[in-house]
């Protein structure tokens, strides 16, 4: 494989390396930031430290030279495995998936959870709000208060979970006064999860009722928290969640 053959391939998710493959170009995998699975079906290519597959990426290889990848790739390829073989065809099949885990906050922590035993969880968090060094003109920074969140499981055996997404926004925690000074608003978090058009939101006060709307102000439905935990299911795209008078704009998946 020519160096850089798939760099720069954005829509790249999972390629087999046939066993006529004995050398990898360099960065022939730069900048694959979609690629989650690779299969190699012979023995170790040369040049493969060099080749620029992502870190996460899970990696399934022979039986017989599985030592030889983990050796040549090391602690920062942990998602190596040899494909399980199907006890009725012989064919090799994936390790099972671990379960997709979820994502909630209360009592000032993030919480994931998986079903899968001895599951383990790697996350992302980025804040658009964060900044250096940045300019404004007229002196006004309008915040977001929200950080995005990713996260997926591992477990041995199995391979790595599909990612779970939330937003964790920082809302009043005192609906009662509007503070002027950034340093007195008492803030709680308020994670917000969407999946097969259910909304669901955590870190709610207990009995606490949130409405539901859409962009345009028509009610679509009201939920009351239990344990903390307010879900509703909405056919619309985008939904408008109000606890009080705080108000969170949702995109519905």
């Amino acid at each position: 494989m020519g160096n850089g053959c798939f760099s720069g391939c954005s829509g790249l998710t999972s390629i087999t390396i046939p066993s006529s493959v004995t050398s990898l170009g360099t960065s022939c995998f730069y900048n694959c930031p979609k690629l989650e699975k690779a299969t190699f079906q012979g023995k170790l290519p040369s040049n493969i430290t060099n080749c620029y597959l992502q870190s996460t990426c899970i990696i399934y290889v022979p039986k017989a030279y599985f030592q030889d990848y983990k050796d040549a790739l090391g602690s920062t390829y942990p998602y190596i495995y040899v494909p399980l073989k199907d006890e009725t065809s012989g064919e090799e099949k994936p390790n099972e998936q671990c379960a997709v885990p979820t994502i909630s906050y209360a009592d000032g922590k993030l919480t994931f959870a998986s079903s899968t035993p001895n599951a383990e969880y790697h996350y992302t968090i980025t804040d658009t709000d964060m900044a250096s060094d940045a300019y404004s003109q007229d002196g006004i920074v309008k915040l977001s208060a929200a950080y995005n969140i990713s996260a997926y499981a591992t477990a041995d055996g199995y391979k790595a979970s599909d990612k779970a997404t939330a937003t964790l926004y920082w809302v009043e925690a005192n609906l009662q006064n509007t503070p002027t000074n950034i340093n007195q608003t008492a803030t709680r978090g308020i994670i917000v999860t969407s999946n097969d058009g259910i909304v669901t939101l955590s870190g709610l006060n207990n009995d606490e009722t949130v409405r539901f709307y859409t962009v345009d102000g028509k009610q679509l439905g009201a939920a009351k928290a239990v344990n903390g935990t307010a879900s509703q299911a909405v056919s619309e795209s985008v939904v408008i969640a109000k606890m009080g008078n705080q108000t969170i704009k949702i995109a519905v998946k």
